[in-house]
């Protein structure tokens, strides 16, 4: 069977708008009812947030994929030491999962069991 083309941008944010994504979750989880929808949108669509389409605007503070991909290069070792460098970059939220539905601390450290530390 032939693989479908994927949207224009334009047609993208617009199929977006109409599925009404709440969230990055959300969009990973609904968007296998249209093929058309690729898995990682930036790969397809350099300007692309997700803020674009679930309408949060995050504001003073990175987008959610922004984020995790500065904590990957910043490597934070556990709440703690997140909370003690976090300042060095602006537009880093004091407690990220006040800001990001969903987030973990294990999503920046790789450590499921430091959540408390």
């Amino acid at each position: 069977m032939k693989r479908k083309e994927k949207y224009s941008y334009e047609e993208f944010l617009e199929v977006c708008r109409k599925m009404r994504f709440k969230s990055v979750k959300d969009y990973h989880e609904r968007r296998k009812v249209d093929e058309r929808l690729p898995y990682h949108p930036r790969l397809y669509y350099p300007e692309f947030k997700f803020s674009h389409i679930t309408g949060r605007v995050v504001g003073k503070y990175y987008s959610y994929i922004e984020f995790l991909s500065l904590c990957s290069i910043i490597k934070f070792k556990s709440k703690k030491d997140y909370s003690k460098r976090y300042k060095a970059w602006k537009g880093m939220p004091s407690r990220p999962e006040k800001i990001y539905e969903g987030f973990k601390y294990s999503y920046i450290t790789g450590n499921k069991y430091n959540h408390k530390s």
